[in-house]
């Protein structure tokens, strides 16, 4: 796992991880997106450890947050709190936890998601309120493993 991660190695490390030198055959487009929002997921939480670990490992003296360069996106600066809240949000609500996945880590529009799932694109927007909402909660809650 590299610690630089960018969008290119984000796509080439989940590439790898879902293939492996292996054939699989996906039952549609939601098994494909689902498989490679997985791998994505899987890939920032990685890279988000292998961060959080360098730092307390190296970095022993305070530092802004603006002085430490980030391997993950900005906007998913807190990668582990949003896995775990997102791994409680499955257990609630797994049509909710699909479309974060399909959203966050595949990157896919409203519109894209309500085509893989089958959903109405009002249904994807309501259940990505929801999940917005319960995954803000859960990350404020603080109560999260950095593994």
């Amino acid at each position: 796992m590299r610690e630089d991660l960018q969008a290119t190695t984000l796509v080439n490390d989940a590439y790898v991880r879902v293939f492996g030198g292996k054939q699989i055959a996906f039952e549609n487009r939601r098994h494909l997106f689902s498989v490679f929002a997985h791998a994505m997921r899987e890939v920032l939480i990685d890279s988000a450890r292998l961060r959080n670990a360098k730092k307390r490992k190296y970095n022993r003296e305070a530092r802004s947050e603006s002085q430490i360069a980030s391997p993950i996106p900005r906007d998913l600066k807190n990668v582990v709190a949003l896995d775990s809240a997102l791994l409680k949000l499955d257990r609630q609500d797994e049509r909710a936890s699909e479309i974060v996945r399909l959203k966050c880590f595949a990157g896919l529009t409203d519109r894209q998601i309500a085509e893989v799932t089958g959903l109405s694109e009002r249904s994807v927007q309501r259940e990505w309120s929801f999940a917005r909402a319960f995954l803000r909660r859960e990350i404020a809650k603080g109560d999260y493993d950095e593994r």
